[in-house]
């Protein structure tokens, strides 16, 4: 698949969903003269389905690596947390899941999956529902990994 066809079929997917947002969003990624590395589905009421679909189409594409990914101001909770924790790809730089809905479920399901993310540089994960004492795993973790900014 070239970024061409990654391009028609994040459009699709978000087309299907069939809410207002995700029409505009669809309307704007089929406008850009070329695929960006770049994928923010903020705010685009987005279902666990449609969040598996995202996923499994930008995972497809083996050439193809998205430096940076939202999902901020989406409702996934902590189903969403743990599924994306379990299908991120190990070259992501940036992380959004501002106002997920997520609680020390999720919230410990993307930590467990940050040794694993040598790329990261960015995580933000404030908004949420995490417990002070998951608050302060995650500041340890950052504790430990300087280059790695992580906002809760």
């Amino acid at each position: 698949m070239n970024s061409s066809s990654l391009q028609c079929e994040i459009a699709a997917t978000l087309r299907n969903t069939g809410t207002p947002e995700c029409l505009a969003e669809t309307i704007r990624i089929e406008t850009l003269p070329t695929l960006k590395r770049r994928f923010h589905f903020r705010g685009l009421n987005l279902s666990i389905s449609n969040l598996k679909t995202l996923l499994d189409t930008l995972n497809q594409e083996q050439g193809y690596k998205v430096n940076s990914i939202s999902f901020s101001h989406n409702s996934i909770g902590d189903q969403g947390a743990i599924l994306l924790a379990n299908r991120l790809p190990k070259y992501v730089e940036e992380i959004g899941l501002v106002d997920c809905g997520i609680s020390d479920v999720g919230g410990q399901a993307i930590l467990d999956r940050l040794n694993e993310l040598p790329h990261l540089d960015m995580l933000c994960i404030e908004q949420n529902n995490l417990s002070e004492s998951l608050k302060l795993k995650y500041h340890k973790f950052a504790a430990f990994n300087p280059d790695l900014m992580i906002i809760i």
